[in-house]
């Protein structure tokens, strides 16, 4: 779950379609450990192909766990100290915050099957 004070999104647009956190951003995970988005981290909210724009929004209610989980890419799964996941276990993680955003099931096991077989392309990056 996303933890307060931390549990609100802030971010200013750059450019090039790129947010840069204003405020961290923290998720407690089900398997106990935390992760902290640091503030200044710029990313994009969702990858999402321009082609699907219109099924899926880059900034729609799952904005959240996409910031969670670009970061946990961004760092190759060194998410927290003492704690180094894979990218099928952050693909994961962004499944579990979805859910716990409320994001419905098709929409959430949609794009967690889409960033587990295309992920690969991004981790890392």
């Amino acid at each position: 779950m996303f933890l307060k004070p931390f549990d609100v999104l802030i971010v200013r647009a750059i450019k090039n379609q790129r947010w840069k956190l204003i405020a961290p951003l923290d998720y407690e995970a089900k398997k106990g450990f935390k992760v902290r988005v640091r503030q200044g981290f710029v990313t994009d909210l969702a990858s999402i192909p321009k082609a699907l724009r219109v099924f899926y929004t880059v900034n729609g209610e799952h904005r959240k766990a996409a910031v969670l989980h670009d970061y946990c890419y961004y760092k190759l799964g060194s998410v927290a100290p003492y704690i180094k996941l894979n990218r099928k276990e952050v693909d994961e993680l962004f499944l579990e915050a979805m859910k716990g955003l409320g994001v419905g099931w098709f929409k959430r096991y949609s794009m967690y099957f889409a960033v587990r077989v295309g992920g690969w392309a991004s981790w890392g990056k």
